[in-house]
């Protein structure tokens, strides 16, 4: 299957406003930006089919050790608007079965404009 880069958005746009929804040959993709580095990934939840482009970007719960609590992730976790399931931006992983996962697209900067990967 060929990739081709696709331009959705401006930087300056999507720094200033922190997220966008685009539509790119009929599927919707939420473009972040969470203050140091972007992310695009397939605007629909797999668990319940909710719009993710609502959801917080926001950090986690780490591992620790009994009744020791730590936040971690800051900026890296998508939070499902309807269920709070989280995603990893990085990977489109859930924090809790690795096997559910949103589609997420590369991403590059070129120019001042948001592009994407898609294939």
């Amino acid at each position: 299957m060929s990739m081709a880069l696709v331009t959705v958005y401006s930087e300056e746009q999507l720094r200033k406003d922190g997220r966008a929804l685009v539509e790119v040959n009929g599927s919707k993709i939420a473009l972040f930006f969470n203050g140091e580095r972007f992310f695009a990934v397939r605007n629909t939840c797999p668990h319940t089919g909710a719009p993710l482009y609502w959801g917080n970007v926001t950090g986690t719960l780490m591992p620790g050790k009994p009744g020791e609590y730590i936040y971690g992730m800051e900026g890296l976790i998508l939070e499902c608007p309807w269920h709070k399931r989280e995603f990893n931006l990085e990977t489109g992983c859930t924090l809790t079965d690795e096997r559910l996962r949103v589609r997420t697209y590369p991403l590059s900067i070129e120019a001042g404009q948001v592009r994407i990967e898609i294939g």
